[in-house]
C-alpha cells in the first residue's frame, strides 16, 4: 500500500491559492499582513483568510498559516490575538519560528498544531527532539540538508518531516542570516529581507558579479528517494511568485507524486517534468545540497533574473537586419511564447515571436521539438534602449514565458453554498459521553480539557419494538455539532442506553441540535474568557524604576572579547583588560584536524577557565559526531563554557558525561534570536542558561522595550542578559565553499597563522563590505565590514541591571589591531566612570532605529 505524502504549495494571494488548488496540492500555506517571513508578498487580511479557508474546505484541502517571524515584546498581545482569529477562521496549523511564542501559543491554544519553520534553523535530530517537547508536530528541515541526513532524521520518527522540493534558495542558512538587517535595518527574521545575496558585489580583483546569487532548487531527480525515506510533506516555495508559476509547478509535482504512487516514476519522467517546471520563472535549476554540500552547484554569478528553459544551443543563422534566427531546437514552443537570446558573455536579448517557419518553408504556430526552424522576431525593450544587434552573436536560446505552462485550470471560488468538510480539518477535537434513558438525556462534551454538561429531561421516549437506540444512530443523527469547527476525536463517542428504548430519528436530531447549539455558544464564551484572561496576563504594569545613574558602579560592567581565533593575539595579555574571552569552534575544529588542539590547551592552560567556545549557528546531522568529540575535549580541558547558537548544541553539551560537575557555563547565543522576554525565559527556565545574549538585530529602542517590560514582569532575567556592544558581526553562514562556487573569477587568498589555513576575501557593495572566510569545503562565514556600535547606550542599559556586554572582532578585518586598541582604551575609561568616548562614538553603525 502506498504511503501518503502531502503536496504543499505556497500562495501569496487569493488567486495564487486558487492556482495551487487547481494544480493539485493537498494543502496551501499562506501569510497574514504581519508576522510572516514573506511580508512583502501580497498576503491575506483576516477576511481573506476566512475566504481562502472556505475555498480550501470546498476542495478538501488544508490551510497552514505562516507566523514564522521573531516577535518583539510590544507585539506579543497583537500576535496572540492574530493567532486566535486565524484559528477561529479555520487555519489547520501554524508555521512558527520564535521559541517563546511557540511555548505561549501551545499553552494558550492547547490543541493547536505547530509546524517548526525552516527559519528555526533545524537540521539535526537533537533539534527535532527539542521542538517536539515544545508541542511541535512537524519540522520543516533546512534546505541545506543532504539526503543521508534527511534519511537519518526521518528514521528516528520523532516528528513529521517536511522538506522543500522546489523554489528559490537562500544563499545563507535561513534564520541565521543578518545581512539585510545589519545593512538595511530590514530583517529576514522579521519577514522583510532585502535580498542582499541578489546584489552585485566586487571582489578585491575588481570583478563585479552576483557572487552570492543562488540558482533555484528542484528536487525532482531525488523525489522518489525523499518519498522512500518517509518525508511527510513536499513543499513548494513561491509566495512571491505568479499564479502561473504556482499552477505550473504544483501540477508538475502532483503528476510526479501520482507517478510515484503508481510505480512509474523514473529518470525519463523526472527529466520531462523538470523541463516543464523550467518553463516558468527560474534562476537556473539545481539539485541543491541533496547530493552533498561539498559538491553542490549552487551559485550562478552571471545573472539574478529569470533564466528560463534552454531550448537551443545550436544557432546556425542570425540576421539582425531581417530579424530572423535559425536554430535546431530541443524543445517545442509556439508564437505566444517569449524567447531570450544569450551571447557568450551572458548578455540577454528578449524577443517576441513574429513567425515560425519549418524547413519546407511552411509557416506554423507551434514549433515541434527536435527540429530546425527559422524564427522571425521583434526585440522587446528591457531598458530605455534596444540592444544594438549589429555585432551581437547569440549562442543560446531560452524560452522565458510559455503560454502552455501559464494556462491555469479554473476552479470555483467560494459562494454561499455549504462547504464540504475536509477530513480531520477542524480545529477543535471533541469527546462525547452521552447517556439515554426514559428520564432524559445527559450529555458531557469534552473539549480542550474542559467538560460541558447538558441535560434534557422533557423528551419523548418509546419502547423499542424492533431496533433499540444504538451508537450508530446516535453518531449519524444526534451529533449535530458544526463540523467546520469541531471533529469527533478517535474513539471520541461513549454512548450508553439504559433500557430497551427507541427515539425517532427526527426527534434524535432535534435533541442533538438543541444540545450542540448550547455547547457551541458555551464554548465560544469559554474561549473569549480564556483569551481575555491570557491578554490580561500579558499586560505589564510599571512597578519598578531603573537604577539612578548616580548609583551605578562602573566596575560592575563585565566585558567579553569575542575573537574568531587567537592568531597574532596574546590571549593572556588580553585577559588583563577583559573579564573573559571567546574563540570560535571552527578554529578549534581546525586545530583538532591538524593535531594542534592539545597544543592550544597546553599553551593556555593557565587561562582556560576564562575562555569560552563560541559555537556555530549551523550543526548538520552528519557533523554531530565530530562536534560531540570536540565538545568532550573542551570539557576535559575545563574551558569556562560554551556560547550555543543552535538549539541542539545545549542538549548535546548537557548529555556529555564530562559536563556534570564541570562548572562549564551555558550561554544562549545571539543566533538563537532572542528578542522578547518569553524566549529569554524559555532558555533560562528550560536550559538553565547562565547567560542569554539578546539578538544583535535589535536596535536601541527595541532593547529598551525589552528591558522595560522584563524589569516589570521577569526581573530575575536581567542578571543573565548580555548585549552585543561593539564590533564585527557574523552576518551570514553559508553551507558551501564560496571560493569553489566562484572559482571562475575569484582568486584564492588566505588568512590564518598557518599557510592556507582559511580561504579569505572581501566583497564590497556600495559603502559596505563582507569579509568571506571559508573554513572547509562546505562552510563559509561572512563577517560585517562595518562595526556595530551601541556604546553610546551602555550607561542606560546598566541602569536596568544589565552588566554583561560583548565586544566582537574579526581577526582578519582591515582594521583589527586599531579597532581592538581603541575599544580596550574605551573599556579602561568605562571602568573609571568615563562612559563617553568621542573616538568610539564616531565609529561604526549605530542602531538607533526600530527594527523592521
Amino acid at each position: 500500500m502506498n504511503r501518503y505524502v502531502e503536496l504543499l504549495s505556497g500562495a501569496g494571494n487569493f488567486e495564487s491559492a486558487k492556482a495551487a488548488i487547481a494544480g493539485g496540492c493537498d494543502a496551501i500555506y499562506i501569510g497574514l499582513k504581519n508576522y510572516g517571513a514573506r511580508r512583502m508578498a501580497d498576503n491575506f487580511t483576516d477576511e481573506d483568510l476566512e475566504k481562502v479557508t472556505k475555498l480550501a474546505r470546498q476542495n478538501r484541502k488544508k490551510v497552514y498559516l505562516t507566523v514564522n517571524t521573531i516577535i518583539k515584546d510590544a507585539e506579543v498581545s497583537d500576535f496572540i490575538a492574530s493567532v486566535g482569529r486565524a484559528l477561529n477562521a479555520g487555519a489547520d496549523a501554524l508555521i512558527m519560528q520564535d521559541f517563546g511564542m511557540i511555548e505561549l501559543v501551545t499553552g494558550a491554544f492547547r490543541d493547536v498544531r505547530i509546524h517548526a519553520s525552516t527559519q528555526m534553523n533545524l537540521h539535526n535530530a537533537a533539534a527535532v527532539e527539542r521542538v517536539k517537547k515544545l508541542g511541535v508536530e512537524r519540522v520543516i528541515l533546512s534546505r541545506e540538508c543532504e539526503l543521508a541526513e534527511i534519511e537519518a532524521i526521518c528514521s528516528k520518527k520523532i516528528a513529521d518531516i517536511e522538506t522543500f522540493v522546489y523554489g528559490a534558495l537562500c544563499s545563507a542558512v535561513s534564520g541565521v542570516c543578518y545581512m539585510s538587517s545589519f545593512n538595511n535595518n530590514r530583517s529576514g527574521n522579521r519577514g522583510v529581507c532585502t535580498q542582499m545575496c541578489r546584489l552585485k558585489y566586487m571582489d578585491r580583483n575588481e570583478n563585479e558579479k552576483f557572487f552570492l546569487s543562488t540558482k533555484d532548487y528542484c528536487a525532482l531527480p531525488h523525489l522518489k528517494k525523499l518519498y522512500d525515506m518517509g518525508v511527510s510533506s513536499f513543499k513548494i516555495e513561491g509566495r512571491n511568485r505568479s499564479e502561473a508559476y504556482i499552477y505550473n509547478v504544483t501540477s508538475v509535482f502532483r503528476e510526479a507524486i501520482d507517478l510515484i504512487y503508481s510505480g512509474k516514476y523514473d529518470q525519463a519522467a523526472a527529466d520531462r517534468l523538470t523541463q516543464k517546471a523550467a518553463m516558468t520563472y527560474n534562476r537556473k535549476l539545481t539539485g541543491g545540497y541533496l547530493a552533498g554540500r561539498a559538491k553542490a552547484d549552487i551559485i550562478f554569478s552571471e545573472r539574478n533574473a529569470n533564466n528560463g528553459l534552454l531550448i537551443s544551443d545550436k544557432v546556425s543563422e542570425f540576421n539582425p537586419a531581417l530579424n530572423i534566427i535559425k536554430a535546431s531546437f530541443k524543445a517545442g514552443f509556439n508564437k505566444s511564447d517569449l524567447l531570450e537570446f544569450e551571447s557568450d558573455g551572458y548578455e540577454r536579448v528578449s524577443v517576441k515571436i513574429d513567425s515560425i517557419k519549418l524547413k519546407d518553408g511552411k509557416n506554423v504556430f507551434d514549433a515541434p521539438d527536435r527540429e530546425t526552424v527559422t524564427v522571425g522576431f521583434r526585440q522587446i525593450k528591457k531598458t530605455d534602449e534596444l540592444v544594438d544587434l549589429t555585432h551581437y552573436l547569440p549562442r543560446k536560446i531560452y524560452i522565458t514565458h510559455s503560454q502552455a505552462a501559464s494556462s491555469i485550470k479554473s476552479i470555483k471560488a467560494p459562494d454561499s453554498a455549504e462547504p464540504k468538510p475536509a477530513a480531520d480539518s477542524s480545529k477543535r477535537a471533541v469527546e462525547i459521553d452521552v447517556k439515554f434513558s426514559e428520564a432524559g438525556i445527559v450529555c458531557d462534551v469534552y473539549c480542550m480539557t474542559e467538560r460541558f454538561r447538558y441535560k434534557l429531561d422533557d423528551i419523548q421516549v418509546y419502547k423499542a419494538e424492533k431496533q433499540p437506540l444504538g451508537p450508530e444512530s446516535v453518531q449519524k443523527t444526534f451529533l449535530a455539532f458544526n463540523h467546520d469547527k469541531f471533529y469527533l476525536a478517535e474513539r471520541g463517542l461513549d454512548c450508553e442506553v439504559k433500557g430497551d428504548i427507541f427515539i425517532p430519528l427526527s426527534l434524535l436530531k432535534k435533541y442533538g441540535k438543541t444540545i450542540f447549539e448550547k455547547f457551541e455558544n458555551d464554548f465560544a464564551a469559554f474561549e473569549l474568557k480564556r483569551t481575555s484572561e491570557l491578554m490580561k496576563s500579558l499586560e505589564v504594569r510599571k512597578t519598578r524604576e531603573p537604577i539612578p545613574t548616580a548609583e551605578l558602579k562602573p566596575t560592575a560592567a563585565s566585558f567579553r572579547l569575542m575573537l574568531f581565533d587567537n592568531n597574532e593575539s596574546d590571549i593572556k595579555a588580553m585577559l588583563n583588560d577583559y573579564n573573559d574571552l571567546s574563540v570560535h569552534y571552527y578554529y578549534l575544529s581546525w586545530l583538532y584536524n591538524n593535531c594542534k588542539l592539545e597544543e592550544f590547551f597546553e599553551a593556555n592552560a593557565g587561562v582556560l577557565k576564562s575562555i569560552l567556545i563560541e559555537l556555530p549557528p549551523v550543526l548538520f546531522q552528519s557533523r554531530t559526531p565530530f562536534f560531540t568529540k570536540v565538545i568532550e575535549l573542551c570539557l576535559g580541558a575545563k574551558v569556562k563554557g560554551f556560547i550555543a547558537n543552535n538549539p541542539a548544541q545545549i542538549d548535546i553539551i548537557k548529555k556529555s558525561e564530562r559536563f556534570a560537575g564541570s562548572g562549564a557555563k551555558i550561554v544562549a547565543g545571539a543566533a538563537l534570536n532572542v528578542i522578547n522576554r518569553f524566549s529569554a525565559d524559555y532558555f533560562s527556565r528550560i536550559d538553565e542558561a547562565d547567560e542569554i545574549c539578546l539578538s544583535y538585530e535589535l536596535n536601541d529602542s527595541d532593547i529598551m522595550e525589552f528591558l522595560e517590560l522584563t524589569l516589570n514582569s521577569k526581573p530575575h532575567l536581567l542578571d543573565k542578559i548580555r548585549i552585543r556592544l561593539y564590533g564585527n558581526i557574523n552576518v551570514a553562514n553559508f553551507a558551501y565553499d564560496f571560493f569553489r562556487q566562484n572559482e571562475k573569477y575569484i582568486r584564492n587568498r588566505y588568512a590564518g597563522s598557518d599557510e592556507k589555513q582559511y580561504k579569505f576575501d572581501k566583497l564590497s557593495f556600495k559603502n559596505a563590505a563582507h569579509y568571506m572566510l571559508s573554513v572547509d569545503d562546505e562552510t563559509t562565514l561572512a563577517y560585517s565590514g562595518g562595526l556595530l556600535n551601541m556604546c553610546g547606550y551602555l550607561q542606560k542599559y546598566m541602569t536596568y541591571g544589565v552588566n554583561k556586554f560583548d565586544i566582537s572582532f574579526f581577526n582578519y578585518s582591515d582594521h583589527f589591531t586599531k579597532d581592538l586598541l581603541e575599544m580596550t582604551d574605551y573599556i579602561k575609561g568605562v571602568r573609571t566612570g568615563h562612559f563617553s568616548d568621542k573616538t568610539i562614538e564616531g565609529r561604526g553603525i549605530v542602531k538607533d532605529m526600530k527594527l523592521l
